[in-house]
């Protein structure tokens, strides 16, 4: 670090040509250095998070609720609060866990150092991030936890939606933004699935530089390779904009013509649902030409493309936000953030205050380490920092990898293997985990999906444990346990997902061979989410007795059975 101090009337003079000169948009010919104030940093960097916000808590309502056709009815008017809901977002607090990994093991930090460290999270998670947290914990290190052998979902939007991070961290430094994407998207993705981080970091970097979002859409699709998939959406993005730079409905059904049934996801198999990394890519892309550097127009059209209409929002609003900084961004959106300024992100140690100091140390290293200096200018005024960013050209990683139709051919057997595997791995985790929350009672045929378990908090309740029928087989709860004299009852307080109108399920009780109850258990009184049940068990007391608990599917829509309590008293 280079220290000048004070010794002439000059330097103020030197200090304001320093500060104020205009930042070059992006450089169309090489140069040694490009000059970035701190103090236009910070403001970028608290855009970046403050756009991420926004766009997620935008789009939060329409996650998945478009599948396979745009949306042109009126969105809801956008109210300061609603920012709030960005705390306990996914969609930044997995990113966050890979930010806390920088801080903990430095910016060299390896690709199985971030897996370790991502293997011992504790919240939900869904498609690559749970395969990859899966196989990590099952012995599969990083970066082969994230490879196609071992995570089927590798093509899947997961690390597009954490990658911000990768780009936030290195205003102009697209070689640098890549090479963090090459190690944290490799955790849980492969091919597109990486790329897609590698085009988002990569419109951040350029962000930091760039007022037109043309300009900057370009820069991330310079980033990944041409040739690719991924590569080849965006390209087919950018052609229906030369041609018609409004009609974004038109590049839309264009994706959707080429590229909608496109999903290597199991889930997204034979129904529009599409959790592809591509065509949400897509999306983004859309938002950021079609939206014409307009934030709100921009977040509108990303969501309004529908699938995944929460992520795609908040990275198009994350890259403008850098684009604008914060105080460029409408105040209407900003308004909301200085009530919850301070409160912490869920499953994280930062909120969003925290986040800018932790950023800055971040990014004075890697600039330090891509070779730039950070300038200090003291006066007995003020001090300024400046960053030196060297000049890095966008470039797609040398070698392709794209997860191919005859790699999906060729690894179809192993992944089935490995699958049977994991399932086992957690139907033994899960029934050990029951047997620990219901004080003995044991558990079997249950769904290994993404949310069974324990839940945690649910409907004002803590500690709830979540089950789940697998396919046509009723989920059982059972315990062979002699039953007290007198009038012992089984209590169950139990309730349904409160996410979807068609949900509920089947509730059986069976003392042995004998069926005592049976109800349609459902959300449909939301100011009594929580049913109340008490089986009357005299007839078995002082009997060794079999309890048998059965939750069955009712139409194979959100079949989750929620449990406070199940007990005999």
């Amino acid at each position: 670090m280079f220290t000048y101090r004070r010794s002439s009337l000059m330097l103020p003079l030197i200090v304001s040509i320093l500060v104020l000169a205009p930042l070059a948009a992006y450089p169309k010919e090489k140069e040694a250095f490009r000059t970035l104030p701190v103090n236009v940093y910070l403001d970028k960097l608290r855009g970046a998070w403050a756009g991420q916000m926004i766009g997620v808590s935008y789009g939060s309502i329409y996650e998945f609720k478009w599948l396979g056709h745009p949306y042109t009815d009126p969105l809801r008017t956008w109210q300061p609060n609603f920012v709030a809901n960005s705390i306990h977002q996914d969609d930044l607090y997995v990113e966050m866990t890979f930010l806390a990994a920088l801080e903990e093991h430095g910016i060299h930090i390896t690709s199985q150092q971030a897996g370790v460290v991502f293997g011992e999270s504790q919240y939900e998670l869904w498609h690559a991030n749970l395969a990859a947290r899966d196989n990590i914990r099952a012995g599969i290190p990083a970066p082969d936890s994230g490879h196609p052998k071992y995570n089927i979902h590798c093509d899947d939007i997961d690390f597009q939606i954490e990658a911000d991070f990768c780009g936030i961290l290195c205003p102009g430094l697209f070689l640098t933004a890549n090479d963090l994407c090459d190690r944290f998207g490799h955790v849980m993705n492969y091919g597109d699935g990486v790329y897609g981080g590698m085009f988002v970091a990569g419109m951040y970097a350029a962000a930091y530089f760039e007022d037109d979002p043309v300009e900057v859409f370009l820069a991330g699709m310079k980033s990944i390779p041409a040739e690719s998939e991924y590569g080849q959406v965006l390209q087919l993005v950018y052609d229906n904009f030369k041609q018609d730079s409004n009609d974004w409905l038109k590049a839309w059904q264009a994706v959707e013509d080429k590229w909608g049934n496109d999903d290597t996801c199991p889930d997204g198999k034979d129904r529009p649902f599409n959790i592809d990394a591509k065509i949400n890519g897509a999306y983004i892309a859309i938002g950021m030409l079609y939206g014409h550097g307009d934030f709100e127009k921009s977040m509108e059209v990303s969501t309004r493309c529908g699938q995944d209409a929460d992520c795609n929002p908040s990275n198009v609003a994350g890259v403008l936000g850098t684009m604008l900084g914060y105080n460029g961004i409408p105040e209407q959106f900003t308004s909301g953030l200085a009530a919850i300024e301070n409160e912490n992100f869920s499953y994280t140690n930062y909120n969003f205050g925290s986040l800018t100091e932790t950023c800055l140390e971040l990014t004075k290293q890697l600039v330090k380490d891509a070779g730039g200096p950070v300038l200090q200018f003291e006066s007995n005024f003020e001090k300024t920092e400046i960053f030196q960013i060297p000049y890095q050209e966008p470039q797609p990683p040398k070698k392709l990898e794209q997860y191919t139709d005859e790699m999906q051919k060729t690894l179809a057997p192993a992944q089935a293997e490995h699958q049977k595997k994991i399932e086992k791995m957690h139907a033994i985790q899960l029934a050990e985990s029951f047997n620990t929350w219901s004080g003995g009672w044991d558990l079997e045929s249950c769904w290994m999906g993404a949310n069974v378990g324990i839940f945690g908090k649910y409907l004002g309740r803590d500690n709830i444990f979540m089950t789940h029928p697998l396919q046509e087989q009723p989920c059982t709860i059972s315990r062979a346990f002699t039953l007290p004299s007198g009038t012992p009852k089984l209590h169950l307080e139990v309730s349904a997902w409160n996410a979807c109108d068609r949900a509920d399920f089947v509730l059986c009780v069976y003392a042995g061979s004998e069926k005592l109850y049976e109800s349609v258990i459902c959300f449909d009184d939301p100011q009594n989410p929580w049913k109340q049940i008490d089986i009357d068990l005299t007839a078995y007391s002082g009997k060794v007795t079999e309890l048998r608990i059965e939750t069955a599917a009712n139409g194979w829509a959100c079949e989750g059975a929620f449990w406070d309590k199940i007990e005999i008293r």
